[in-house]
């Protein structure tokens, strides 16, 4: 009688994708909107490499990696029955299609510590500047891969301080060093903004004395006249 070869059931990797999933913050995963993908795919790469994925299971974890309009879109699409890679050049072009990276680049152009501080007002010029290297280094997973370099950063992170009296001191002879760079500029914030706290003390100060000095009364000396017709 005719009969059926055995299949060999395919090796499971329920434990190592569960490790996975425990690993990924919401921070990490890939929504779609104003993220780079192939930001989030070395995140994915880097989590399932610790975890003891083999790639020839990466297709089963991938979904780990999605939240919001991307996992909707995985599986609104069916994208689970494609090979990994036919799913990432999917999920890639469909959110980051034609003008995804010129729309970086013209965001990344015009964001300036002076636009950081225009719009984070309660916010000190130290923190601002911590929100511009933050946007700035998201923003630049977001460009051309061949714009994705420190160098092309370091030359941002100096033009973007331009104008601002606090960096003069850092951006006037910068470092080499993209962290020395970086370590430059808070430092000359720190110390400006401490020179102009003690600028402002000194004032307020002197402004205080003088006015205590106005509101004393002045001290009128005797009037000798009066004395000497009383005498005679």
């Amino acid at each position: 009688p005719y009969t059926t070869a055995p299949t060999q059931n395919a090796p499971s990797y329920g434990k190592e994708i569960g490790i996975v999933a425990k690993m990924y913050t919401e921070e990490q995963k890939y929504g779609g909107v104003d993220e780079s993908f192939d930001y989030k795919l070395k995140i994915f790469y880097d989590i399932c490499k610790r975890a003891g994925l083999p790639n020839t299971a990466y297709i089963d974890a991938f979904p780990t990696m999605l939240k919001g309009l991307a996992q909707d879109y995985f599986y609104n699409h069916d994208l689970s029955e494609r090979p990994f890679d036919q799913v990432c050049t999917h999920i890639r072009n469909f959110f980051e299609g034609p003008g995804y990276h010129r729309k970086n680049l013209d965001e990344w152009n015009a964001t300036t510590l002076a636009s950081i501080v225009q719009e984070n007002a309660g916010k000190t010029l130290y923190q601002c500047l911590q929100l511009l290297i933050t946007k700035l280094r998201n923003l630049q997973h977001g460009l051309t891969y061949s714009l994705r370099t420190i160098d092309f950063f370091h030359n941002k992170l100096v033009t973007a301080c331009q104008g601002i009296p606090a960096c003069r001191i850092a951006i006037s002879d910068p470092p080499a060093d993209f962290g020395h760079l970086i370590n430059k500029l808070q430092s000359s914030i720190i110390a400006y903004e401490k020179e102009q706290n003690q600028t402002q003390a000194y004032f307020t100060d002197r402004r205080y004395h003088r006015d205590q000095d106005r509101g004393r009364a002045p001290i009128r000396a005797p009037d000798r006249r009066g004395s000497h017709r009383r005498a005679g």
